[in-house]
Formats: C-alpha cells, structure tokens, sequence
C-alpha cells in the first residue's frame, strides 16, 4: 500500500531527489488515517485520501502541532500557533470519507 502512495504521490509531483521527504509524508499519512479511524492498517477505498493527505504533508514540510509560535523577552510574551495546521485539524478535512472506516476502541 505504501508503494502506491508513495508512486501516485511521486507521479503528482514529478520530483526525484526528495524521495526521503515523499516517503515520510507517504509514512505519516498512512499513520494519521490508522490512528483516526482506529485501525491496523489501512484499507484499499483510502488510498487516495492517504495520496492528498500525503502530498499536503509534503507540501507544507510536515505538519506540526499547534505549539509556540514567537516567544518575546522582553516584557516576556509567548504566542501560540492555532490550530489550523494542527494533524487533527488538517484530518478534519477529509472527515467525511474516513468515518465511513473508523472504529470503535475500547
């Protein structure tokens, strides 16, 4: 399955020396889907999806939770990102299609 992704997402892209990059946004995606909808691995109707999650992963150089965005010294502020280009955000997305595979867990 992750060759798949991983061929489509290259194909999209048409690149060749990021395949390192390419195969962890392929990886994360694969991941992300698992753990949204609970499962082991993740079935053949989701490949596509894992393809656009995959590809936004890489295109925004892997997402990053919502943490400290600016920290100023002086007169001490810190500033969080928000939540729009948080994982479980970004999933929101493509909620629609990925509970029709999601599970319980217990």
């Amino acid at each position: 399955m992750k060759e798949a992704i991983l061929a489509k997402m290259a194909e999209l892209r048409q690149v060749g020396a990021e395949d390192a990059a390419l195969a962890f946004a392929a990886e994360r995606s694969m991941e992300m889907v698992c753990a949204y909808c609970n499962l082991e691995e993740v079935p053949q109707e989701l490949e596509h999806v894992c393809v656009c999650i995959g590809l936004e992963i890489y295109d925004k150089g892997g997402l990053q939770e919502g943490g400290i965005k600016e920290i100023t010294e002086g007169k001490v502020s810190v500033t969080f990102a928000d939540g729009a280009d948080t994982a479980g955000a970004f999933l929101l997305h493509y909620q629609e299609e990925l509970n029709r595979f999601r599970k319980m867990q217990w």
